[in-house]
């Protein structure tokens, strides 16, 4: 949730100080190198002289081990963390490409989400609940409605409601459709995408 909104901000800072870089209003070019002081511009005579001046200073500053050093850890933990920022977006726009890929290969092949048991464990079922789970593959065998937080049972393959699952395992210690036992330890939540198919 607070990713989209950094990620704003973050590129409003680079168009603002792209602008101002522009106009000649500021030095840096973007956030990033205000942050870690890169200034990009030519290269002139009281540069040189600067340069060197500041050499002679660093000199000095590093036989004490002084503000420079710790000036130089922060623009590293600067430049680092920028480093990091940036992976970040670029792994979550391949995540989020990969995702929608996925998505549009199901729908191309006609996949679906819905589940159904196995057809050998249906055809040990008795009649009425054999006709239950046949005709509606979609709703949940206990509670008769559409499928809340999909749960298979292991063991079996038929598919619940969490809720009305993990309730009658804990009180009956088996499978309440098929007779099979079973613990909460074979129950899997399954997670299908809203609107998959049904």
């Amino acid at each position: 949730m607070v990713y989209p909104y950094l990620r704003l901000s973050f590129s409003s800072l680079s168009l603002l100080s792209s602008f101002l870089y522009l106009h000649g209003m500021t030095v840096y070019h973007s956030p990033s190198d205000w942050v870690i002081g890169q200034v990009v511009r030519r290269k002139t005579v009281q540069d040189v002289r600067g340069v060197a001046a500041a050499r002679e200073l660093n000199q000095r500053g590093k036989g004490r081990g002084g503000a420079g050093e710790g000036r130089s850890r922060a623009r590293m933990i600067a430049m680092t963390a920028v480093f990091a920022f940036t992976v970040y977006g670029w792994v979550k726009n391949a995540r989020e490409e990969i995702r929608k890929a996925r998505k549009e290969g199901r729908r191309e092949r006609g996949e679906t989400s819905q589940m159904s048991p196995p057809e050998s464990a249906i055809n040990s079922l008795p009649n009425e609940t054999k006709r239950i789970v046949v005709e509606t593959p979609h709703l949940c065998p206990l509670c008769l409605r559409k499928r809340v937080n999909p749960t298979i049972v292991k063991e079996t393959g038929f598919v619940y409601c969490y809720r009305c699952i993990v309730g009658a395992v804990r009180s009956e210690g088996r499978d309440p459709v098929s007779g099979v036992a079973c613990s909460e330890d074979g129950l899997i939540r399954l997670f299908v995408e809203e609107g998959g198919g049904e």
